[in-house]
């Protein structure tokens, strides 16, 4: 999975800025919405029972989409992506 983020990541990104993140994308808004909803979010919520250190590097390249995609994602998700993240403050 983690390999299908970062895929999705370097064939994504057109142009990509260290202070603005994502300037120019190969990717629609509808496209990127999807990947969020059906790749990133699960993957960055935290099962009960299930060890928060658990997949740390597929947890991190979701993290990493994220950042990398910033500027396109779309305010509504913010909120979302401040709770998951925080959770993972507790991570060894």
């Amino acid at each position: 999975m983690a390999t299908v983020i970062n895929l999705i990541i370097t064939a994504g990104i057109n142009c990509y800025t260290y202070q603005h993140g994502a300037t120019d994308v190969r990717i629609s808004p509808e496209l990127l919405e999807s990947y969020i909803q059906q790749l990133i979010v699960p993957e960055l919520q935290i099962q009960q029972g299930v060890p928060i250190d658990n997949l740390m590097i597929l947890k991190a390249t979701c993290i990493k989409f994220v950042y990398m995609f910033r500027n396109q994602i779309p305010d509504s998700y913010v909120p979302e992506f401040v709770n998951l993240f925080s959770e993972y403050l507790r991570s060894e």
